[in-house]
């Protein structure tokens, strides 16, 4: 399966997504419920943008063939730094078919478990609808040390509660997204929740086991204050562009960020990462590791295969320029595909033909062998019959 497909069978799905061959907020301007930034959508745009405006500069020197993506993060070392971020309300926000907590599970097993697959963490999400906490947790006990369940910035009290759920299933650790104070979401639900102080936070660290991560963080005022407070991880996020319009992009303050907490305190980021470009980029701006969310609710929008949670999807090896072909002009897509499928036959032929003339080459080498082997039987034979006519002498 390519990405042409994954999309193709994600927009069939989910009503709440476009699947835009780029993810950049602008065809779903205010579109909450559903994945779309707040109002006129400047703050999703902005993430999006302020990736763009930075430049990889390629190294061709390094000497490097067989490159390590191996990181090590709160003690765990996981097999790159991409993790899999909090998406929750999957039925409400996506817009799919079928029994809200049946769907949240679905969800939260298949990137769970692709999280384990591959070798690193997972967020999973909170809201409100009880089930959408609790997924995550049913998740956690299955994948003990792979899940970092994300508790919305309720109550102190209702924090903790949770948080020892999560211990108690076995979480690798414990977040809160206290952006979400102001999420039209849980208003919905009719759920309290409001802003947190370092005081706050400090409470939360305090009572619980768990490393706790602060997701929301937009200022290097409020990264040293997270440390401060013993947070163990902040992530570098506005929410996707969904509780505020108007925010500045996080690849815009994530350097300041960095600079101010930088080795003190782990420091993660989202938001508009869609390439391994856009990776590459926030980790040379001060990030140690990215989450990534769009992918996965793409994914899930798809999931019909099961190959997303086992590793086999062929999702990232496609490209976008492909998939925007295939939709504006088919007749394009059917060409190129044509065109790719006579290189693939051409390649498997000019293999074959390679394999051919190794196998021509290797009967050349056991005949000359043989004949080797065959003249040097004849002159043993020819001295074995000389040294008899000696002796007989």
């Amino acid at each position: 399966m390519d990405l042409q497909e994954v999309r193709n069978k994600a927009r069939e799905k989910m009503k709440g997504c476009h699947v835009c061959p780029l993810c950049n907020g602008k065809a779903c301007v205010g579109m909450i419920p559903g994945f779309g930034g707040l109002r006129t959508g400047r703050s999703f745009m902005r993430n999006v943008e302020a990736l763009q405006e930075y430049g990889l500069v390629m190294r061709s020197m390094s000497g490097v063939d067989d490159p390590d993506t191996a990181v090590t993060l709160m003690g765990k070392r996981l097999s790159m730094p991409v993790l899999l971020a909090p998406v929750g309300g999957i039925v409400l926000n996506a817009q799919v078919d079928g029994d809200p907590a049946e769907v949240e599970q679905e969800y939260d097993e298949a990137v769970t478990q692709a999280a384990l697959d591959v070798g690193t963490l997972c967020f999973t999400g909170d809201s409100g609808a009880p089930y959408m906490y609790s997924s995550g947790i049913a998740s956690c006990k299955k994948r003990p040390g792979i899940v970092i369940p994300t508790i919305k910035p309720r109550s102190n009290d209702q924090i903790i509660e949770k948080a020892h759920q999560a211990e108690e299933a076995g979480a690798f650790a414990v977040a809160s997204d206290i952006d979400a104070a102001t999420l039209i979401n849980m208003r919905i639900f009719g759920q309290p929740v409001g802003p947190k102080s370092a005081r706050d936070i400090a409470e939360v660290v305090q009572a619980i086991k768990l490393p706790f991560i602060v997701k929301g963080v937009m200022s290097a005022e409020e990264a040293v204050s997270c440390a401060e407070a013993g947070a163990q991880g902040i992530v570098v996020s506005n929410h996707g562009g969904r509780v505020l319009d108007g925010m500045a992009g996080t690849a815009d303050v994530l350097p300041d960020i960095a600079a101010a907490v930088k080795g003190r305190i782990t420091i993660f980021v989202d938001g508009g990462i869609r390439h391994g470009e856009d990776i590459l980029k926030m980790l040379a701006l001060g990030a140690d590791a990215v989450s990534i969310g769009s992918a996965a609710l793409i994914a899930m929008g798809c999931h019909q295969c099961g190959d997303c949670a086992s590793g086999r999807c062929n999702w990232g090896i496609a490209t976008q320029r492909a998939d925007l072909v295939a939709r504006l002009n088919p007749e394009a897509a059917a060409e190129r595909e044509e065109h790719r499928a006579a290189r693939r036959a051409a390649r498997e032929a000019e293999l074959a033909a390679h394999a051919d003339e190794r196998a021509a080459a290797e009967a050349e080498r056991a005949r000359t062998r043989a004949e080797k082997q065959a003249y040097a039987d004849k002159q043993a034979k020819k001295r074995a019959i000389l040294k008899a006519l000696r002796e007989q002498q």
